[in-house]
């Protein structure tokens, strides 16, 4: 049981602390015992200090992951998780050890992780200096009306006529209906 979802990595390894979080990942990876060996296995860390998911046995690869734009300085790379050229679509049962093991290695950012299934739900964390917090999704504003758009008003039925026959016609029925409310009036009065 669980939740097929989608995870999106937007973490970035400090400069002082590449060769560390290196030495740190091997040990992970070769932990055959945890649990969440699998995501570690996935685990890169490309030449721009993003941390990303990547098959180092797949074709083409080099063992260097390089990120398809450059990261912002500031704001880091934000990428979606790729396993075997799939989407990284999968019921991830760990994302909460990989973020708090994240937030130790001393890396920055945020791992958000969305549900393919119909309730389509998000969650996440955010980490930075030591500190970790959980990220949901929640309103950002009250409640505004909407008011509904106007229906557009219906043509008339002509029937298989032209609009210029179908005026004709209304108008003949208009004159006849005076004639009708005029010969009303007259036998009133008389």
């Amino acid at each position: 049981m669980g939740y097929e979802t989608e995870l999106i990595l937007d973490v970035v390894v400090p400069a002082n602390r590449r060769a560390a979080f290196r030495r740190a990942l091997q040990r992970k990876q070769r932990d055959t015992n945890d649990e969440a060996h699998y995501m570690f296995q996935q685990l890169r860390l490309s030449k721009y200090r993003s941390v990303e998911f990547g098959d180092p046995d797949a074709p083409g690869a080099s063992g260097e992951l390089v990120p398809a734009v450059y990261p912002d300085e500031e704001e880091g790379l934000v990428t979606a998780v790729y396993l075997d050229a799939e989407p990284s679509t999968g019921k991830w049962y760990h994302t909460e050890e990989l973020a708090h093991w994240l937030c130790a290695q001393g890396c920055e950012g945020r791992i958000i992780q969305q549900s393919r299934e119909s309730d389509g739900d998000c969650w996440g964390w955010e980490f930075a200096r030591g500190y970790i917090r959980t990220l949901n999704l929640r309103p950002s504003s009250k409640w505004r009306k909407v008011e509904p758009e106007p229906e557009p008003d219906p043509e008339p039925e002509t029937k298989g006529k032209t609009r210029a026959g179908a005026r004709a016609k209304s108008k003949s029925r208009a004159a006849s209906s005076g004639r009708t409310h005029r010969a009303r009036r007259r036998k009133k009065a008389g």
